[in-house]
């Protein structure tokens, strides 16, 4: 049985237990607030205040909360997710909120949509699963090559400081392999990006008018810390 399939259904059983047991009784818009804040706020300009039903991608979309708080905005939203049973875990999420989002199989290497599809790319901590520089960098290409030229992407990825990454194991520069029981993740490869000139520098080939962030958010047991890109399209 390979890593691989191992890892995916980790994923699955995360996202049937644990998570649905997390997600009853959510309040509140169902989204990340700091997303609603960066667009409705114009951080990201005032062309993106209102999606004015654009093409939206949520790549690796999970429990689908994003997906909705974006078609809340405005936009014509897809969702992706590595296999069936999270995409129909999304949806049922979705349509619980009285929105019919469609959400494919996809991976970050392989996502199934033509060339220049969308207006708008979100990428909610999901590209750190590539499992190689290579893997990375096709995730990156496949990320800039369904965006349409001048469309841009929203990215947060795990930077080295948050509480995953303590006790991880160094499997290459950039490979951390996860040392943590408490958490489904426990054995998986993450793709690390050391500094924002590391994660500028990966996207530079496709991306323009880049930006970094760095958010911290403490849960005083547990401390997530993330590096934010954004660009627009080559």
């Amino acid at each position: 049985m390979s890593e691989d399939f191992i890892f995916k259904a980790k994923h699955v059983s995360y996202y049937r237990d644990e998570r649905a047991a997390q997600n009853k009784g959510r309040i509140c818009v169902p989204g990340m607030q700091y997303l609603v804040h960066l667009l409705r706020g114009g951080y990201l300009g005032e062309d993106l205040k209102n999606g004015r039903n654009r093409k939206l991608l949520d790549v690796g979309c999970g429990s689908g909360f994003n997906a909705v708080t974006m078609s809340m905005l405005g936009w014509d939203v897809t969702g992706c997710e590595i296999n069936e049973d999270i995409v129909a875990h999304a949806k049922e999420t979705c349509r619980s909120y009285g929105y019919e989002i469609p959400v494919d199989v996809g991976e970050n290497e392989h996502l199934p949509y033509a060339d220049a599809t969308f207006d708008f790319l979100l990428s909610m901590n999901v590209i750190h699963y590539a499992e190689s520089r290579q893997g990375m960098e096709r995730s990156i290409r496949e990320y800039a090559r369904i965006l349409k030229p001048g469309g841009r992407i929203l990215l947060f990825t795990i930077a080295k400081n948050s509480w995953l990454l303590k006790n991880a194991e160094r499997v290459s520069t950039n490979i951390m392999r996860v040392h943590r029981s408490d958490d489904y993740r426990n054995g998986e490869q993450l793709y690390v990006f050391q500094s924002q000139k590391e994660l500028r520098d990966a996207f530079r080939p496709v991306l323009a008018n880049m930006r970094i962030a760095v958010n911290r958010t403490d849960f005083f047991t547990r401390v997530l810390h993330h590096m934010i890109l954004t660009g627009v399209r080559i």
